[in-house]
């Protein structure tokens, strides 16, 4: 069972493998949860210490992703358990004291659970303590009559008063002392923060652990039904927040979209390509047209085509290559169907032009179309010597498979479908028109070999004899 553990200062990292083998990971950020969840995939999530302030803190709605796609997601502790009172109504599981008394509302406020500390390389080593920890502390000492329940509550109080960051026992004491406690309890509530700390966040930590560690004594319940919207929020975490790893290194997304911008020569044709076929998905969708699953599936099969990926096995190496899952490139073709319907239906509007002005305007603002025109012209000079060969009963007699398989030894033509789809979708009216066009390229090859020949020729007869 694959889990993967977000903690941090809440428990030691040694005490916390001793109990559950699992994948550890640093206190939780934004997007740290779903960047996880969709590189390692694992079986079951457990939040028990998350960070804030400096940077914003792991969203409800990284947890309730998790449960859309049937991960159970657990939360404990610190900001686990915050979390986990708040998402407990969609599915996510709490554990422990520190869980409960923010579910029934006993806690309310974030500081609660709030410390600083130091970086990873020192442990996490706290610099101040939780609010619930002192609160835990303070009620032991009460029950063992060390402090009265109103010199507990005042405690409590001058401990709420100070920032999570100053709330230390030498400071809170002090400040005890100030308000009139008397110094000889003073004293003996000193003796025994020292030795009866309550230490509430790590044995809630533990407990979780504990509960992963031996599922059958503790099955994990059914994760409901659950569909997360897609805000513009979201998708912006998903899409450009989100860390993929590269060569062991997390790189977000937006990151290599901003890489690329100040790196690739042909950027901008790149952009307006893509916004292109943006466009056209938005314009099939406000259409109303549904691809059907043959559609798709037919889609996927001239993609893999197109790139040789001629197994599971080359398909599941492109999608890790390209950080999508299968539901994803799935997600990808749906999106080239709706691009191919709106291009077929442009095309039969126009059935007699087809697709001649949007390619050669758009050839044109590549730049590509002189190169073009060029080439044409040099074939027509070579068909004006051919005389018409191409047009014989002989020629006609070849068949397209055949003329489509010379061709391809001669050209970089790529045929990615079957051969009516692709003839329709490049604007040929039929598969004949295909086949004169390809005859008119055998032709002026033919031609052109000739002259090839005759040039050599000549050039050996004008050579000098041996000597």
């Amino acid at each position: 069972m694959s889990i993967i553990v977000y903690l941090g200062p809440s428990l030691p990292l040694d005490r916390a493998r001793a109990v559950l083998d699992a994948h550890y990971r640093p206190p939780a950020a934004q997007t740290d949860l779903l960047s996880d969840l969709v590189n390692l995939q694992p079986d079951a999530i457990a939040l028990i210490d998350g960070v804030f302030m400096r940077t914003n803190a792991v969203w409800h709605k990284e947890i309730l992703f998790a449960l859309e796609r049937g991960i159970p997601v657990y939360g404990a502790s610190s900001m686990g358990a915050l979390r986990a009172a708040e998402c407990d109504a969609f599915g996510m599981i709490g554990v422990g004291a520190v869980y409960r008394m923010y579910a029934s509302g006993d806690l309310i406020d974030d500081d609660e659970v709030a410390l600083a500390h130091g970086p990873p390389d020192s442990g996490y080593l706290k610099t101040s303590e939780p609010m619930v920890n002192i609160r835990a502390t303070f009620a032991a000492a009460r029950e063992r009559g060390i402090v009265s329940p109103d010199e507990h509550d005042e405690i409590c109080t001058i401990a709420k008063r100070l920032h999570f960051s100053d709330r230390v026992f030498p400071l809170i004491l002090s400040k005890a002392r100030e308000r009139g406690l008397a110094p000889e309890t003073i004293e003996r509530l000193g003796r025994f923060v020292r030795t009866d700390y309550v230490d509430l966040k790590a044995q809630d930590a533990l407990e979780l652990l504990e509960r992963l560690a031996h599922p059958e004594a503790h099955p994990a319940p059914e994760v409901p039904e659950l569909e997360v919207r897609r805000t513009s929020g979201f998708l912006t975490m998903y899409n450009c927040d989100r860390r993929v790893v590269v060569d062991e290194v997390p790189v977000r997304l937006n990151d290599i979209v901003r890489h690329s911008a100040v790196n690739l020569p042909d950027y901008n044709l790149l952009v307006f390509n893509a916004m292109n076929r943006f466009s056209t998905v938005l314009l099939a969708r406000l259409l109303g047209i549904e691809p059907s699953a043959e559609e798709i599936a037919a889609e996927r099969q001239r993609f893999c085509n197109r790139l040789e990926l001629n197994d599971e096995q080359s398909v599941a190496q492109w999608r890790a290559d390209n950080h999508v899952s299968d539901e994803e490139l799935d997600g990808l073709m749906r999106e080239t169907v709706l691009c191919r319907r709106v291009h077929r239906w442009l095309l039969y509007s126009r059935w007699t032009e087809r697709c001649a002005r949007p390619l050669l305007d758009h050839m044109r603002w590549e730049g590509r179309y002189p190169e073009a025109a060029e080439q044409t012209a040099a074939q027509e000079r070579l068909l004006q010597a051919a005389d018409g060969d191409h047009m014989t009963i002989d020629a006609w007699g070849a068949r397209l498979p055949e003329l489509i398989a010379e061709h391809k030894e001669w050209s970089d033509l790529v045929i990615d479908t079957d051969v009516k789809t692709w003839a329709e979708d490049a604007g040929f009216h039929r598969n004949l028109d295909l086949k004169l066009e390809l005859l008119r390229a055998r032709s002026a090859r033919q031609v052109l070999v000739k002259m090839l020949e005759s040039s050599l020729e000549d050039d050996v007869a004008d050579a000098p004899p041996p000597s």
